[in-house]
């Protein structure tokens, strides 16, 4: 049972790319927070957003492998996610003789849907506050003579609740262990992909365009869940057939315009908003300052190689993607936290 770290996004902002102060975990849809979005536009109540007891937009967002997030599209399991989050599949599927990141992948029909080896889906059913539970589990468990670290403590419970609900349970501590959370996941495992762009227009501007605004890219991909004909999640066989949700989002032709209300929901992981200044200050110019420099050496060596012979470049793009993907980000953090002196703000906070 793998215990991941996991947070529910929830940020709105206009056409004009303002967003509200922060990120929130779907459980916390409280009346005040849905008023202050109620006011900049949003005509949906919390219950269309997040309901562990019915339908709700949650049924439509899914975890590829917690690495990134997919929204189901149609009511035969089509999902869209971002190109680099598809990027090891379509790396890993591709050849010399048919390389899908260098020409590109679009199923004709659903024959000629990839079945992806080890790919799961994750659809979020609920998200429960179990911070009681844990803290007696733990007196338990010491009470008991044996161990109660949080490693033991969140299997134990995993277990529990995975038996108990035929669901993937994951438990996880926030807010260094002042809270505990259990989430319990459907899990689907046969994904295929179904449509993926040419890096150089998926990718074009390379990182830059991936962590700065605007960009210019078709980052995007398709992939497509299947189920056991009875609609339980199954492994891969010719059998089985298109998911069909309870929900998915539909795509509006309108467009938009300045001022529009937007929201994001997804799978971002986790956020270090409230690392003391001591630790941003450590980590923008001690740890990221030596990760950078070592990263941007490795890159010059495979990027060297790559250059030199089509076969080598289609072996380690994948590990180049990874490296340059976490480069840009991190000297990103780097230079904002001078530019906006984060960490002299963070000392004044009392």
């Amino acid at each position: 049972m793998k215990t991941r770290i996991l947070s529910t996004l929830l940020l709105f902002a206009s056409a004009y790319v303002w967003a509200d102060e922060g990120m929130w975990m779907i459980n916390t849809l409280n009346d005040d927070l849905m008023a202050r979005m109620h006011a900049e536009g949003l005509k949906l109540n919390g219950t269309d957003i997040y309901n562990p007891d019915g339908e709700s937009i949650t049924d439509a967002i899914v975890a590829l492998d917690f690495i990134g997030t997919g929204s189901l599209i149609s009511k035969d399991g089509l999902l869209i996610t971002n190109h680099h989050v598809a990027y090891s599949d379509v790396h890993d599927l591709s050849t010399e003789q048919k390389n899908y990141l260098e020409d590109g992948f679009f199923a004709d029909d659903r024959s000629q849907e990839i079945p992806i080896k080890g790919k799961n889906a994750y659809i979020l059913k609920s998200f429960t506050d179990v911070t009681d539970e844990v803290n007696q589990l733990m007196a338990d468990e010491l009470a008991a003579g044996r161990g109660a670290g949080f490693r033991r403590i969140s299997h134990l419970l995993e277990v529990k609740y995975t038996e108990e609900t035929g669901l993937e349970a994951s438990v996880n501590s926030m807010w260094q262990g002042s809270r505990y959370y259990l989430s319990l996941y459907q899990v689907y495992n046969d994904v295929r992909l179904v449509a993926a762009p040419p890096v150089s227009i998926a990718a074009f501007g390379g990182d830059i365009d991936n962590w700065e605004w605007p960009q210019h890219k078709c980052d995007f991909a398709m992939y497509r869940i299947y189920t056991a004909p009875d609609g339980s999640p199954a492994e891969y066989s010719e059998e089985n057939v298109p998911l069909h949700p309870r929900k998915w989002l539909k795509i509006s032709t309108k467009g938009y315009k300045p001022g529009d209300f937007s929201m994001v929901l997804g799978f971002p992981g986790k956020t270090d908003r409230y690392a003391s200044s001591s630790k941003v200050d450590f980590t923008a110019h001690v740890s990221y300052g030596i990760s950078n420099r070592l990263r941007a050496e490795q890159m010059a060596i495979i990027m060297k190689w790559m250059n030199s012979d089509p076969a080598i470049r289609l072996m380690y793009s994948d590990k180049y993607f990874s490296l340059s993907n976490v480069q840009e980000n991190n000297e990103g953090f780097s230079q904002c936290i001078d530019r906006f002196d984060v960490v002299q703000e963070k000392k004044e906070i009392v």
